[in-house]
């Protein structure tokens, strides 16, 4: 094989990779995260979203609390650092489904950084950018449920909505 040959063979493979892994990228920045989902509960329902009001209340401001459409949302809660990209804002929004009589909780955590240079600790100033779910947050919180829910004794888990 001709010197050079081999890399003027591989260098349109390379400028086709490289334009695919583009593409896929792009495509996939739009899908939106699923949340994350306990398993489902057989119990009084009341019960249950105390209990997830009570925990998610721990750490974040409840903002929208609505049982009647099974959906509830915190205030986003910020952490500012005097660095660009290193000041953070969660928020958590959730939701509660009903199958009979069994439960499931899905939840986000959303995290945005916050992207100000000149003054990254003013909140008014702020520049909130690049939203991400935090899954692990999110089973943190789900974690945190369940314990409370199967301390009242009167939940029990289940794989499956039937």
């Amino acid at each position: 094989m001709v010197p050079g040959r081999r890399s003027r063979v591989l260098q349109p493979l390379l400028l086709v990779g490289f334009l695919l892994s583009v593409t896929a990228c792009s495509l996939f920045r739009g899908l939106t995260t699923p949340p994350q989902e306990s398993p489902w509960y057989i119990g009084p329902e009341e019960v249950l979203w105390d209990a997830t009001v009570e925990v998610v209340s721990q750490r974040y401001r409840m903002k929208d609390i609505d049982r009647s459409e099974g959906t509830f949302e915190s205030e986003p809660t910020e952490l500012l650092s005097p660095f660009k990209g290193e000041g953070i804002r969660r928020k958590v929004e959730g939701s509660v489904e009903e199958v009979g009589n069994r439960y499931r909780i899905k939840l986000h955590v959303w995290v945005e950084t916050n992207q100000e240079l000149d003054q990254p600790l003013s909140s008014a100033e702020a520049k909130w950018k690049n939203k991400r779910a935090d899954a692990t947050a999110a089973r943190v919180l789900l974690a945190q449920i369940e314990k409370l829910l199967l301390q009242s004794g009167v939940f029990t888990v289940t794989d499956s909505a039937s």
